[in-house]
């Protein structure tokens, strides 16, 4: 009997445990894309202020910058195409927005490219409001969801 509770406790564990990851992986797509903002700001202020080339660009980027935008990387990438492919994305419309950055930047002159940072950053920036707005709601479903899933497992295993 007491080998019942136990699993049904651990089994409620589990549930908690992964309401918790979930919302975990939630704020991490937030907080991600906030940190390719914070990239796409300053690689456009370096393109406006020192018109540098895209590879020095990324030599002087902030490490933590990049970890936060998802990079797994050891050594600097050389282009924003071999960031995003040493990068683990977690929301896949921000992914593609992002991949269509990386494929356009260094193919045009400075203005080509400081309204191109504009343009992603304003996609970018509305697709952070939109998922802020619906985080409190995701994290309550991801709650609910799990723990009642594990709960109705542990009622039909006892």
């Amino acid at each position: 009997m007491i080998y019942k509770f136990a699993g049904a406790l651990i089994l409620s564990l589990s549930g908690v445990l992964c309401a918790a990851h979930l919302n975990r992986n939630a704020e991490k797509r937030v907080r991600q894309i906030s940190a390719w903002i914070s990239l796409l700001r300053y690689v456009k202020v370096q393109i406006e202020c020192f018109a540098l080339p895209m590879g020095e660009i990324l030599a002087r980027c902030d490490r933590e910058m990049l970890l936060e935008c998802g990079f797994v990387g050891e050594l600097a990438p050389r282009s924003f195409e071999g960031l995003l492919a040493a990068s683990v994305l977690y929301d896949g419309e921000s992914e593609s927005v992002i991949r269509s950055f990386c494929e356009e930047f260094g193919r045009g002159y400075r203005e080509e490219q400081t309204r191109g940072c504009d343009y992603y950053l304003s996609m970018l920036e509305g697709r952070r409001e939109f998922l802020v707005g619906k985080l409190p709601a995701q994290k309550k479903m991801n709650a609910t969801l799990s723990i009642c899933a594990a709960l109705a497992i542990v009622l039909l295993l006892l």
